[in-house]
């Protein structure tokens, strides 16, 4: 089966290709590859100790970055190198003060494995979550390089447990050691003969608590808030205001609004605005005091923005591709979303629903029903809580992580 791989490979390299032609996401996947094959062809020779991580996108970049501070912090000589498989990763996170170099993961073929690991020449290798690439991890068994990786997750329908592909059961068996999320992964990988695994949860909770207690504030936000209750609606979708829209415009004598849409084209926030009261956090009016809606027109701020909020809606459930419900838990406020079937893969919406701290509405009825409930101030304390023992009881996956990486290099 190991030809069907390799012609995956080739055709998703092909099909990228032509979708350059027109696509800007694609078109940055082939180019950024081209113009570092000179960066590869003269890396600067290794003088201190080496760590590749590699991240397939911006979300398992969040979810290694405290490991990337960690390696950081305890070796401030070694050299770290990132690597991203998506566009959207690289470009936002290609300047990383943190890291030495950025780059991009070339295709996983045998001779661009062999390619890479020659020119970046690592001592330890970290990927993030998913990213099992065959020829990757051949390479560096090969040249005995050791591999970890972090917040994996598995499922029973995966391909890496179908009898058919021992190629690949090959390549997972040569690595050092997983860090699952769950014991359900643990158990999965045991029935492939995997045995090196910790279930250590999830590096993205040591995160977000880390980005709580970051010293952040935003007087434009504080003032348009000013003591009253706000309903924050993070990186919501256009199926997520279908069914939320009503509710602002039905309620917005009675809380006060912070909309940040997932995607910033003009045509939504100009939607947005057509709301009474409302903003552009770029554009704040002089006088705040009567508006009602703040429309968040610019990316990277979310995750703060949530400790300004009562409750919070985080979007993309509709979508069955849910963002992290844990950047709002964590500041100690129930959270609410869309439903759809994939959303059972979310361990954490599964955890905050179990625990009192989460809601999936299915449409505006749902959501209105919520929000009364809510409206009880015991029922309001008592999720709120919830929320922040759910997060607090599930941190510390990187300590466990940090300390297998410091036994491997000894």
């Amino acid at each position: 089966m190991l030809w069907v791989y390799q012609l995956c490979i080739g055709l998703y390299g092909q099909i990228v290709l032509l979708m350059s032609l027109t696509n800007s996401k694609a078109k940055s996947f082939i180019s950024g590859r081209q113009s570092q094959q000179l960066i590869l062809k003269n890396f600067p020779a290794k003088t201190h100790q080496r760590f590749w991580i590699h991240a397939a996108s911006l979300g398992e970049f969040e979810q290694g970055r405290t490991i990337i501070e960690e390696i950081r912090k305890g070796r401030p000589n070694s050299e770290i190198i990132l690597t991203f498989f998506s566009p959207s990763g690289y470009e936002v996170r290609k300047n990383f003060a943190l890291v030495d170099h950025v780059l991009y993961l070339p295709l996983d073929t045998s001779k661009n494995a062999f390619s890479f690991v020659t020119s970046i020449r690592p001592d330890l290798v970290i990927f993030i979550k998913y990213d099992f690439w065959y020829y990757y991890l051949m390479e560096l068994k090969r040249r005995k390089i050791p591999v970890v990786f972090v917040s994996s997750l598995f499922r029973s329908n995966q391909f890496y447990f179908h009898r058919t592909v021992g190629f690949m059961r090959k390549a997972l068996s040569s690595v050092n050691h997983f860090f699952v999320q769950d014991i359900q992964s643990k158990n999965l990988l045991s029935t492939i003969g995997i045995s090196q695994t910790t279930v250590a949860g999830d590096t993205r909770l040591d995160r977000v608590v880390s980005q709580s207690k970051e010293q952040i504030s935003y007087p434009i936000v504080e003032s348009f808030v000013d003591g009253e209750k706000v309903i924050l609606f993070g990186s919501v979708w256009p199926s997520d205001m279908d069914v939320c829209l009503e509710f602002i415009k039905s309620n917005i004598q009675k809380f006060k609004f912070i909309i940040a849409p997932h995607n910033l084209k003009n045509k939504e926030i100009v939607d947005l605005l057509k709301l009474p009261n409302s903003f552009k956090y770029s554009a704040p009016p002089v006088d705040s005091g009567e508006q009602k809606v703040m429309v968040i027109d610019n990316y990277g701020m979310l995750s703060s923005l949530y400790r300004y909020a009562t409750i919070a809606y985080v979007g993309g459930g509709f979508n069955g591709t849910l963002h992290n419900t844990m950047e709002a838990a964590v500041y100690e406020i129930p959270v609410i979303w869309g439903k759809h079937l994939n959303n059972k893969r979310f361990l954490e919406a599964k955890g905050l629903i179990d625990c009192g701290a989460g809601y999936e509405v299915s449409n505006r009825e749902d959501l209105h029903v919520v929000f009364q409930y809510l409206e009880d101030v015991e029922i309001y304390i008592k999720n709120a809580k919830a929320a922040k023992k759910y997060v607090s009881d599930r941190t510390g996956a990187t300590k466990k992580i940090m300390l297998k990486i410091e036994e491997i290099l000894c």
